[in-house]
C-alpha cells in the first residue's frame, strides 16, 4: 500500500506512506500422542518513516489431551513492540461437546 494509514493490525506497525512487510512460521512437534509442543515467531518491518519500525513475537506452548474430547493448552509468550508484552503467558481449555442427531 502506497497511500492511507497502513497497519498490520488493530493495533501494528502504523505509517502514512510506505509498506509493511510481515511474515511468521509455526513449528509443531507430537512428543507422545497426548502431548504437542510447538514454537511461532512473527514479525513485521516498515519501511516508511515512524518510531516503531520493527515489531517482533515469539510464543512457546504446547497442549496436553486429558481425555478424549478435553485439552489443555499452555503457553509462554513475549516480544519486541509497544503493543506486546515483554513476558506473558497463557493458559486454555478446550471441551468437545457431544453432537446430537
Amino acid at each position: 500500500m502506497f497511500a492511507g494509514n497502513t497497519s498490520t493490525g488493530a493495533v501494528g506497525i502504523q505509517t502514512r506512506r510506505g509498506q509493511v512487510y510481515t511474515g511468521g512460521i509455526s513449528l509443531l512437534h507430537d512428543l507422545t500422542s497426548r502431548l504437542t509442543v510447538g514454537a511461532e515467531f512473527y514479525g513485521g518491518v516498515s519501511d516508511g518513516a515512524g518510531h516503531d519500525k520493527t515489531q517482533l513475537q515469539a510464543m512457546l506452548g504446547g497442549e496436553f489431551s486429558i481425555r478424549d474430547g478435553l485439552v489443555l493448552s499452555f503457553g509462554v509468550l513475549g516480544g519486541k513492540y509497544g503493543a506486546t508484552p515483554s513476558l506473558g503467558g497463557q493458559v486454555g481449555v478446550a471441551v468437545d461437546l457431544p453432537t446430537s442427531h
